[in-house]
């Protein structure tokens, strides 16, 4: 019995974060990050770069846009990589160093098997060695339960928001 409700536990709780991205991005970071709290200059609207690790190996790096607003502490974003089409909403804290996505697959772009209109949860910290941000992606839908790492570099072409220019 006590095999069953493990098996359970973990089969439940495989490809979730253990907590939400909006108390993520509030906790500090300790492990091989070091945040710069007076440094915001890593929350730059442009082109980005992102790779994440599944199925023994790493997939990408895949580029798109991501949108960084200053007021509100939110990013958003689309692009596509080899699983499809999708779009990115999220927070940041600049106190953190933190970033915590979702990414929302477009159902019929891209990879037919892979790409189930599924989101993906993605909590990340700044990685001031790596000039990166490092962390984990989680999916769990019907079909899939699983998680690993994930890199998001920027990748140049800075574009000012509307709230840097004023």
């Amino acid at each position: 019995m006590l095999t069953v409700g493990i098996y359970y536990c973990v089969k439940h709780w495989r490809g979730r974060p253990s907590q939400s991205n909006a108390v993520f991005i509030k906790k500090e970071t300790t492990e091989n990050c070091e945040p710069d709290k007076f440094d915001i200059s890593m929350f730059k609207s442009g082109d980005w770069k992102s790779r994440y690790f599944q199925y023994g190996k790493w997939h990408g790096p895949h580029k798109f846009s991501l949108s960084f607003d200053s007021k509100l502490k939110t990013v958003t974003g689309s692009g596509s990589d080899d699983i499809g089409k999708f779009t990115i909403n999220g927070f940041y804290s600049t106190e953190t160093s933190r970033v915590g996505l979702t990414k929302k697959y477009q159902i019929g772009t891209g990879n037919r098997l892979e790409n189930l209109g599924h989101q993906v949860t993605i909590q990340l910290a700044w990685n001031a060695q790596n000039d990166q941000f490092e962390g984990k992606w989680y999916v769990q839908t019907s079909k899939y339960h699983g998680e690993d790492k994930f890199e998001l570099k920027f990748d140049g072409q800075h574009i000012l928001s509307v709230y840097e220019k004023v």
